[in-house]
């Protein structure tokens, strides 16, 4: 039977990996904010969702106001 401290130090690892997807959406600047908080329940709910946020948040291109003065 392992370790007290094994058993919880592999939690917390498996707990770290578990919340990367949240990370990667919450720090990323292709999405706002509206759509980063639906992309993080999404994955909430199904966590293999992180792949398709990685292939198709980009969609949406940020339009840039130039005015002249």
């Amino acid at each position: 039977m392992p370790e007290a401290g094994v058993v919880i130090l592999i939690g917390f690892i498996l707990f770290f990996i578990w919340l990367l997807p949240f990370i990667f959406i919450l720090k990323s600047k292709k999405t706002e904010a509206e759509e980063k908080l639906a992309w993080a329940i999404a994955v909430f709910l199904f966590w293999p969702l992180c792949i398709l946020y990685m292939l198709v948040a980009p969609v949406k291109k940020k339009t840039v106001v130039q005015r002249k003065f």
